[in-house]
């Protein structure tokens, strides 16, 4: 079962953790040419030169969770951004993440909160994926989905 299909009828723990919008959008595989002109890249951010084997651990780790380019892309650029210390460690690159979540989630909230649903939805992005209208904060991220606009 594909993971848009189980967003349909959402389990309880899609509704309070919502799903990785990376996974939703999808893509390509990281490239080997990205991960090196990363590796780069942070070494000139932290000024301190990465030791191989750890750069191949977390190359490892990122072909294990099937990352994308736009995944990889992004969470570098939120690493530069975030992480300006030699003593990284695996963790911090799996640290960013942007969570969509399916209606019942909106309403579990409002319904905790005493909030209007329609009040609510007003302050969220709205994506439509798959005949599925999925929810973030408003974060200033944009994400390459059909948004809608309330």
């Amino acid at each position: 079962m594909k993971l848009i299909d189980s967003l349909r009828s959402p389990s309880d723990f899609y509704i309070q953790n919502g799903v990785d919008a990376f996974i939703v959008i999808g893509g390509e595989p990281v490239k080997s040419e990205t991960l090196i002109t990363a590796k780069i890249f942070v070494e000139q951010n932290i000024g301190a030169e990465i030791p191989k084997e750890k750069w191949l651990m977390l190359c490892e780790l990122i072909a294990d969770a099937e990352w994308t380019e736009e995944r990889f892309k992004r969470t570098l650029k939120w690493f530069l951004l975030n992480k300006c210390y030699p003593a990284w460690t695996f963790k911090d690159w799996f640290d960013y993440g942007v969570k969509l979540y399916p209606f019942q989630w909106v309403r579990q909230h409002c319904h905790k909160n005493g909030l209007r649903e329609v009040d609510f939805i007003r302050s969220l992005d709205v994506y439509f994926v798959d005949g599925i209208r999925l929810y973030k904060m408003k974060d200033g991220i944009e994400l390459p989905l059909k948004k809608e606009v309330y």
